[in-house]
């Protein structure tokens, strides 16, 4: 069995731990494009990645910890998470307006900022959520998903911090998608897949099996794993399966089914629970095969359209209450060896 090396989950600290890089901060960068950025407060530091405002105007800028500069890996993940979302035009997701490069010779990235309360703090603030809830949540983030799946990418990191909470103009609720670092895709070079073959990318709590076992040619169903343990974290309170350590958590997703809920903390209803688990089953084959099919399948949970605005308005209410407004930020990932 393959040696594990260091967890990869890269959280992100906001300010003032994100205070690394702040060398860059009143700093004018230029762009591959010609624009120039006057690079704003630190906004986060995880642990290979940095975020700063950029000022006057609705944008971040993201690289690389000054001692991951110039790791080759990191930088062209980096670099690839700059390019693959040049083609996101959704509200919901971030947008790739520019690239460049540090004096030191490391990347940044320019992406437009996702507004929004991550689910995590959610959580934090007000504990597990209710069945109509959970529905309107999995409905919301299906519709981002579906997305990102029509243009050929994987995120292959779903987890509540990446997941963005927020209201529209006309209030309803909006859920973001942030942090593409170790997506992949139809993009992806053969060199590469091979390269990424016998390795976990994503954090460990929510990665589907056949992320587990190291294969780097994961479909959406990986996705839609990621989500549906969220999902159950959001209605028991804690994620699907825990272990001592890294090792025996991915020996437990590849080899063992999800437990079920017995209704949740708040009793979710036999309907959502089996929608949940529907998303989490171990054989990717048994799973939802589209974002689609998953929100179509919690849509049903609803009786009506009231219902399902009323719910809406409760999770709305949990946001606007949770006191922890603020930005949040993407940051890049690193990898674990795989398991079996």
């Amino acid at each position: 069995m393959p040696t594990l090396s260091s967890a990869g989950q890269d959280s992100l600290h906001l300010a003032p731990f994100g205070d690394e890089r702040s060398d860059l901060t009143g700093m004018r960068l230029m762009g591959e494009r010609g624009a120039t950025y006057v690079v704003g407060r630190s906004l986060g530091v995880g642990a290979t990645g940095v975020v700063h405002q950029v000022e006057g105007n609705d944008l971040i800028l993201k690289t690389l910890r000054r001692r991951h500069g110039t790791e080759p890996e990191l930088a062209e993940r980096l670099v690839r998470e700059g390019q693959v979302t040049l083609g996101f035009q959704h509200a919901g997701l971030p947008h790739g307006v520019d690239s460049g490069v540090l004096l030191d010779g490391s990347p940044f990235v320019v992406l437009t900022h996702v507004p929004g309360v991550s689910l995590g703090q959610v959580l934090a603030a007000h504990g597990a959520l209710t069945g109509p809830e959970i529905a309107i949540l999995a409905i919301r983030a299906a519709a981002v998903l579906h997305v990102v799946h029509q243009q050929g990418v994987v995120h292959r990191d779903i987890k509540p911090e990446h997941l963005l909470l927020s209201s529209t103009d006309s209030g309803r609720l909006r859920v973001g998608l942030i942090d593409f670092g170790v997506c992949t895709g139809s993009f992806v070079t053969a060199q590469q897949r091979q390269d990424e073959t016998g390795r976990v990318y994503g954090t460990p709590n929510y990665v589907s099996p056949e992320q587990a076992r190291g294969v780097a040619d994961v479909d959406a169903r990986a996705d839609l794993y990621g989500l549906g343990a969220v999902l159950y974290e959001c209605a028991s309170g804690q994620v699907p399966f825990r272990a001592s350590n890294v090792a025996r958590l991915l020996r437990k997703i590849i080899s063992c089914e999800v437990p079920g809920l017995r209704g949740g903390i708040h009793g979710v209803g036999p309907a959502v629970e089996r929608c949940i688990l529907g998303a989490i089953t171990r054989d990717a084959e048994h799973r939802y095969s589209s974002a689609r099919g998953l929100s179509r399948s919690f849509s049903d949970c609803f009786q009506s359209s009231g219902e399902k605005r009323s719910a809406e308005t409760l999770l709305l209410e949990r946001i606007h209450g949770a006191d922890v407004l603020g930005f949040s930020a993407p940051t890049p990932h690193v990898a674990l060896e795989a398991v079996g």
